[in-house]
C-alpha cells in the first residue's frame, strides 16, 4: 500500500511536466503531418517559373493599304434667307345661326294625389238612407218598374248592387255584382244611381267614405 501511495504522489508531483511533454509530442506530430508530401506519379516539370519571370504575348499589327482620312470641314458658311411665312390669323369660331335651336326637355313631376277621404269598410256608424230603411223600401217600390222581358220569361230573384257613399253622402261607383238578367239588372242599377244623398258614415267623429251593398228583390205576385 505504501508503494502505491508513493507512486501516486510522484505522479501528482510531476503532472505539469508530463503534461508539457505530451503537448510537445502532439504539436510535433501535427507539424509533421502537415509538412508530409506524397509523390505525384511521374509528373515532372521541365522548368519552373521564378517569381520575377513572366511570359510576353505579342499581338499582330494589322495595317490597311490606305490610311483613313477624316472628312474635311469647310470654313465657308452661307447665310440662308428665312422663307418661313406665318399662317394668317385663324378664323374665329362661327357664331351659331339664328335658325339653330337648342332643345330643352322639361320634366313635369306630378304631385302625389292624396285621397282626403279615408275609406273605412266597417265604420263606427254606417251610412244610411235619409229616413231609414222604411224610406228606402218606399223609394225602391216607387222607382222600380218590372221589366216586360222578365215578366214574359217569369224571371224573379235578387239583384245585388254595391256602391260607395262618399264623405259628403254622394252615391259613386255603383255596379251590379250579382244579377238575374231579363232587364232587371239595368233597372236596379239605374234606381241606385238616382237615389238622393245618403247620410255619410262616421269614424272618430269625422265623415268617411264607405261601401254599401243593396239587394233589390224582383218578384211576381
Amino acid at each position: 500500500m505504501n508503494e502505491k501511495k508513493l507512486i501516486s504522489e510522484k505522479i501528482e508531483k510531476h503532472r505539469a511536466l508530463y503534461f508539457q511533454i505530451g503537448l510537445c509530442l502532439s504539436l510535433g506530430m501535427s507539424l509533421l503531418a502537415f509538412e508530409w508530401q506524397s509523390p505525384k506519379g511521374d509528373l515532372v516539370w521541365e522548368k519552373s517559373f521564378e517569381q520575377n519571370e513572366f511570359v510576353e504575348l505579342q499581338m499582330p499589327i494589322i495595317r490597311t493599304k490606305e490610311p483613313i482620312k477624316a472628312p474635311a470641314v469647310s470654313n465657308n458658311i452661307k447665310a440662308v434667307e428665312n422663307t418661313f411665312e406665318p399662317n394668317p390669323d385663324p378664323k374665329p369660331n362661327p357664331q351659331p345661326k339664328k335658325s339653330d335651336s337648342i332643345a330643352i326637355t322639361t320634366i313635369v313631376l306630378k304631385p302625389e294625389v292624396i285621397d282626403p277621404e279615408p275609406f273605412i269598410k266597417v265604420p263606427e256608424i254606417a251610412a244610411s238612407f235619409p229616413g231609414g230603411e222604411l224610406a228606402l223600401l218606399n223609394y225602391l217600390n216607387q222607382n222600380i218598374k218590372y221589366p216586360s222581358e222578365a215578366k214574359r220569361n217569369n224571371i224573379t230573384g235578387l239583384v245585388y248592387v254595391c256602391f260607395e257613399v262618399s264623405s259628403k253622402g254622394k252615391i259613386e261607383k255603383a255596379e251590379v255584382v250579382r244579377g238575374i238578367g231579363g232587364g232587371c239588372d239595368e233597372v236596379a242599377l239605374t234606381s241606385v244611381n238616382n237615389m238622393p244623398d245618403w247620410n255619410p258614415a262616421m269614424q272618430g267623429g269625422k265623415t268617411v267614405r264607405t261601401q254599401m251593398c243593396l239587394p233589390v228583390n224582383f218578384s211576381l205576385k
